[in-house]
């Protein structure tokens, strides 16, 4: 089947989703909340599986080119240090990880989704709510319209106004963990190919490199809510996280842009549509920022919905295929982000306990089923019913 297909929110997730279906009968129309394109952050690390899902939609060159490659992480405790082989973590996918700053891979897949691959978009025109599930989907827009659609895709976050309003029992959860982040001059004197994190007991805080002088700093706290810190001076902030700590009020005075602030959520429990409605990315399943997977998981997504869609199955029962072949991955980063979260709201150990081969075996494991690809995997009865 084919037909007219609505996508809500223009971010990694949906324009992932509009250049995957390019040519494949579907009419592609993009509905994007916000005015004009803004960064909503700074910098994102695509892990090897990230790059493969991107490289299955001809991007991954670009991207590549456009960021830097991260080789090796360091995690520093108590004054000691574990550098672990992101290559040893990632053995046996093709692409390294890559750091790259927002507004450049969004760049690339506006470009990949609009110009080369068909898809319209409609900006400040973003979904306020579903009014029809079933085929056809009705979908009420934020200026007052309403339009009848052959399926509908929420692609709009993790505060997802599609998910909002057909799935009452899903819901953004904070973490009770607290980000600040922005990008500074490389003033640590850190490596090109090295993402170092401190870890402490009430927070952590770290680099990541983007090449060319530059680096993504990044702070995390326990807070229950971010109205002590939205009222507070950024440098205040800071000041009352560690003074003592050269590397970050360095890079504080050395930043470039502005400073994003915000608490993490995940969406629990993973939510994947209803009716002719299908979900992906943070709308459908938001992982903890710990992980580093949210912008790879949802081009993942996107490949796989698009897969089925690709080979005309009815629309409930490709989105039924779908869901089957994204649960077992998708359950085990939220199970692993769940975990990351519960350790740095109890806060993390101050000294290490395990040497750097356990490390890197440990890391390997959190990331296991993610280094299946997730096209090769769909050789299950479902795909050839």
């Amino acid at each position: 089947m084919t037909g007219r297909l609505l996508i809500a929110g223009a971010g990694i997730g949906g324009l992932a989703l509009a250049r995957a279906l390019h040519s494949s009968g579907w009419s592609v129309e993009i509905a994007e909340r916000a005015a004009e394109f803004k960064p909503l952050g700074v910098a994102i690390v695509i892990h090897p599986n990230g790059m493969r899902a991107l490289a299955r939609l001809g991007l991954a060159e670009q991207v590549a080119a456009a960021g830097n490659v991260v080789r090796h992480m360091e995690i520093r405790r108590a004054g000691a240090a574990r550098r672990l082989g992101l290559p040893e973590v990632w053995a046996g996918v093709e692409w390294p990880t890559i750091s790259i700053l927002r507004p450049e891979l969004h760049r690339i897949l506006i470009d990949g989704a609009l110009r080369s691959g068909g898809a319209r978009l409609a900006m400040a025109r973003g979904v306020a709510a579903m009014e029809r599930t079933a085929a056809p989907p009705r979908v009420r827009f934020i200026d007052g319209t309403a339009d009848d659609y052959d399926l509908v895709v929420g692609a709009d976050g993790v505060h997802s106004a599609v998910r909002g309003s057909i799935d009452a029992a899903a819901a953004a959860v904070s973490t009770g963990l607290f980000y600040l982040r922005f990008a500074t001059r490389n003033v640590a004197g850190l490596a090109d190919d090295v993402w170092w994190t401190t870890e402490r007991a009430d927070g952590s805080y770290g680099f990541i490199p983007l090449g060319a002088g530059r680096a993504h700093c990044f702070v995390q706290v326990r807070s229950p809510t971010d109205e002590l810190i939205a009222a507070a001076e950024q440098d205040e902030f800071i000041a009352r996280f560690d003074p003592a700590e050269p590397a970050l009020s360095d890079a504080l005075a050395a930043r470039v842009g502005s400073i994003y602030r915000h608490l993490a959520y995940m969406v629990r429990p993973v939510a994947w549509g209803r009716g002719a409605c299908a979900l992906l990315g943070d709308a459908a399943h938001a992982v903890s920022p710990t992980l580093s997977e949210g912008g790879s998981l949802a081009i993942e997504d996107a490949l796989v919905l698009a897969r089925f869609l690709r080979e005309h199955h009815p629309v409930e029962r490709a989105l039924e295929l779908y869901r089957a072949a994204r649960q077992e991955p998708i359950a085990w980063a939220h199970r692993m982000s769940l975990a990351q979260v519960a350790a740095a709201r109890r806060g993390r150990a101050t000294a290490w306990t395990i040497d750097r081969e356990a490390a890197v075996a440990h890391m390997r494991e959190m990331y296991e089923p993610l280094r299946r690809d997730p096209l090769l995997a769909l050789s299950l009865p479902d795909e050839r019913v």
